[in-house]
């Protein structure tokens, strides 16, 4: 068995601005240390949430080594969605890898689901949502084949952006937050620009996803400014999107935890006059999902692991809530 960097070809790595040895970022380098100091000090935008790498085996197994940039330990997360990697066969959860605490190096192997038949799987392996990779790489069984992935049935990749909850947290492992959720169920290049507690609707931000070739961008940004910054950033953010990508859907969601505090539903009428203020200038490609709708109405707390993250099953209910849209949008159903 023989190790191969996720740099390498066959392998496919996706979801990211920068992918270079030692540095898989998500914004490019001219941002990635320029947002704010919370991104800056705390390397959020060095690590490499939403990110993956797909490819293709008949291997029983795969061998998984991780690299990371400092010793994986935990203060808002478990160590399994912060510094785990998970892998999915055809779809199929698969298992999970993850370090043991302060390691910066781990390995792991994962076996294929045993109810999988014999042959070619196309293979996809989540990384980390936290902190910078490094180096990854992987392997397979000696004399099974890796080849390139099957190509996406969405050409362009689906961009967010938003805080935590966007970037991953309190998923159990990477797999299971919302956004890779929709990005398996529909078949599309996923890119989490999520920033814990630090989106704050900068004009850089803005102007680098107004770059992008997209098929979609979801705007779930309400959390990390109280209502006068939000209401003074959020419609400038989507308005700079929007000057370069007049007919691209934009979807606008807003926060789920409504009982943590009162004003939560404050920071939601800022987010719907940003939508409303779109529709009532002639805009037909942009759309509104009230957080409120995420967790229906009874026993909402089970959704969440602290009142505001969502834990597995609220990862799963907003996943849910967009799916439908999403799907529309990116297929024309």
């Amino acid at each position: 068995m023989k190790y191969l960097n996720i740099l390498e070809s066959p392998f496919v790595l996706e979801g990211l601005a920068v992918k270079e040895e030692g540095k898989l970022w998500r914004l490019p380098e001219n941002l990635v240390d320029n947002v704010n100091e919370r991104i800056t000090d705390l390397k959020i935008a060095k690590g490499a949430a939403g990110a993956c790498v797909r490819f293709r085996t008949d291997s029983k197994k795969i061998y998984i080594s991780v690299v990371k940039a400092a010793p994986c330990t935990v203060v808002n997360a478990n160590m399994a969605v912060a510094h785990g990697a998970d892998a999915y066969f055809d779809g199929e959860f698969a298992g999970m890898i993850r370090p043991e605490y302060g390691k910066t190096e781990y390995t792991g192997e994962i076996s294929r689901p045993w109810y999988l038949e014999n042959g070619v799987c196309d293979v996809r392996v989540d990384l980390p949502i936290a902190g910078p990779v490094l180096k990854m790489e992987i392997g397979v069984d000696e004399g099974a084949s890796l080849l390139p992935p099957t190509p996406h049935k969405i050409k362009k990749p689906v961009v967010f952006y938003g805080s935590s909850i966007t970037q991953g947290y309190h998923a159990s492992r990477p797999g299971c937050t919302y956004v890779t959720q929709l990005a398996r169920r529909l078949d599309f290049e996923l890119i989490n620009l999520g920033f814990s507690g630090a989106a704050h609707g900068e004009q850089n931000v803005a102007e680098y996803i107004a770059s992008l070739d997209m098929s979609v961008f979801v705007l779930d940004y309400d959390h990390n400014d109280d209502v006068p910054d939000l209401l003074s950033r959020h419609e400038p953010f989507f308005k700079t999107v929007r000057a370069k990508n007049p007919d691209l859907p934009v979807i606008m969601l807003t926060r789920p935890d409504f009982e943590y505090k009162a004003l939560n539903r404050e920071d939601r009428d800022a987010v719907y006059a940003t939508y409303k203020h779109a529709l009532d200038s002639g805009d037909k490609n942009v759309y509104y999902i009230d957080g409120e709708e995420f967790y229906g109405k009874v026993q909402r707390g089970d959704f969440t692991l602290d009142g505001i993250h969502p834990n597995d099953l609220g990862m799963r209910a907003m996943a849910d809530r967009v799916y439908p849209l999403l799907s529309k949008l990116l297929y024309n159903e």
